[in-house]
């Protein structure tokens, strides 16, 4: 901005996708120094560290967990935020991010862009029809849009978002009639469609006083009758909802509110559902629950718990459930989530947070994984036309850069938080608990220096001052 505020004098982005700025720095000459925390996975440069310890959000196994690898050539270094295997074609593999949308057709060995003008937070296919795709786009997740391919993404057609009010990304297809579709938002909205999801009525749902429920999760549908659906409302008049005509009137059923449900696609009626402090079972069709309050694994220690975030049948093997945590770690059961086993030889700080089933191939999955955030450092030169240098800051767990200044020698100091065991200088018996760092640059950021590490009870460092 210019002197009297009138005006901007340029403006630029950061380097990465997924930059957020949290703090700025001027020196004599009126370079910009940036710094923040980044998901961004594309490398950088020039700079001391110029890739972010070859952290991946995307993996494929076929050998049901025993090996993994990552994609091949063509998909960009991005966070990847969705995935999708063909139901027709299970060689044929979808990777939705910030880049845009990606299709292989060999299993994940070569990729070619489909979509590209935005991030796409989502892509689903039709069970029906591969060549008819569903994907949500935007500058914004909060108001992503729906577009709606029909030749396998040679074109595109922008349907909008689905609410003004809402925000809804997730649809659903029903298998067995795939011009059925289905959405739940996460404030209010409860959508149906009978064309593939071409146009959307709102679904009445209402609670036992004639109260709208808010905050739906995605809606579940029977497989012994697809006219019967479940949902779950967890912002008001929580509890499960259950719809008998396919979508178009939802009642309340049941006062537990879940974050997600599934059903279980060998026996009628039983329902497993997840949130809050334990999982659940119905198996009345939602009427009435049993709570089971942690369930343990042997592979733990005594009182330590699975905390689950996420459950799925395998889709070609139907008596085994699979389960994920919060921390990332992978459950296997036999038996219906009474007894479960850890599934070991999982990718190296993978911290998987969603598994995609080959609905015709047993073994073959798709793992999306939580992504640990660096701390980055960016230089742009007085008129913001040149980036002088960018830089990762950060071990293999997550780092914030907070703060920022240059000394009188032209060093850049910079603040922030870190949990990484192996961030440089850290001590071993700091382990994964927060600390809080002071790195010197070299102005070119050619070289870095750990001057401070101290552990923290995470707050974040006061930004460095000098005269």
């Amino acid at each position: 901005m210019n002197s009297n505020g009138t005006g901007f004098v340029y403006v630029t982005g950061t380097t990465g996708l997924d930059d957020t700025p949290l703090a700025l720095a001027l020196d004599p000459m009126g370079d910009v120094y940036v710094a923040g925390s980044t998901q961004d996975l594309a490398a950088r440069g020039p700079g001391v560290a110029q890739t972010n310890n070859g952290q991946q959000t995307f993996y494929r196994t076929g050998d049901a967990g025993a090996h993994w690898s990552v994609p091949g050539s063509g998909l960009p270094a991005m966070r990847i935020i969705s995935a999708a295997i063909d139901p027709q074609d299970g060689s044929v593999i979808y990777a939705a991010g910030l880049a845009g949308l990606y299709r292989s057709a060999d299993n994940g060995d070569t990729w070619t862009a489909l979509f590209t003008s935005s991030a796409v937070y989502n892509v689903i296919i039709d069970p029906g029809d591969s060549k008819h795709l569903i994907i949500f786009a935007g500058v914004f997740n909060l108001q992503a849009s729906q577009y709606v391919t029909r030749d396998g993404g040679a074109n595109w057609t922008s349907k909008g978002r689905l609410s003004t009010r809402d925000f809804v990304r997730d649809v659903v297809f029903d298998r067995s009639r795939p011009q059925y579709v289905y959405a739940g938002g996460t404030f209010e909205t409860l959508l149906y469609s009978r064309d593939g999801g071409e146009s959307w009525k709102a679904g009445k749902a209402l609670d036992n006083l004639g109260r709208t429920p808010r905050g739906w999760a995605l809606p579940v549908i029977d497989p012994f009758d697809p006219n019967v659906i479940y949902t779950s409302a967890s912002l008001s008049y929580q509890g499960v909802y259950k719809s008998i005509d396919a979508g178009v009137t939802w009642r309340f059923v049941a006062p537990p509110a879940f974050s997600a449900l599934i059903m279980d696609p060998r026996n009628q009626g039983v329902i497993y559902g997840l949130g809050g402090d334990a999982p659940a079972v119905s198996r009345d069709g939602g009427e009435s629950w049993t709570f089971r309050p942690w369930i343990q694994s042997p592979d733990l220690p005594p009182g330590n718990f699975l905390n689950l975030d996420k459950l799925a049948f395998d889709p070609v093997d139907q008596t085994t459930l699979y389960l994920w945590n919060i921390y990332g770690e992978v459950y296997r059961s036999d038996d219906g989530g009474q007894t479960v086993r850890r599934i070991d030889g999982l990718p190296p700080n993978s911290n998987i947070r969603t598994l995609y089933f080959d609905p015709n191939t047993s073994g073959k999955w798709l793992a999306l994984c939580f992504f640990w955030a660096d701390a980055f450092v960016t230089r742009f030169s007085e008129d913001g036309g040149t980036t002088v240098f960018s830089t990762f800051l950060g071990g293999s767990g997550s780092e914030s850069a907070d703060g920022i200044a240059i000394d009188g020698q032209g060093n850049v100091l910079v603040v922030g938080r870190t949990d990484s065991a192996d961030f440089p200088g850290a001590q071993d018996s700091f382990g994964r608990n927060p600390k809080a760092f002071l790195v010197q640059l070299a102005s070119d950021g050619s070289r870095a220096t750990v001057k401070t590490l101290l552990r923290t009870g995470g707050q974040s460092p006061p930004s460095p001052k000098f005269p």
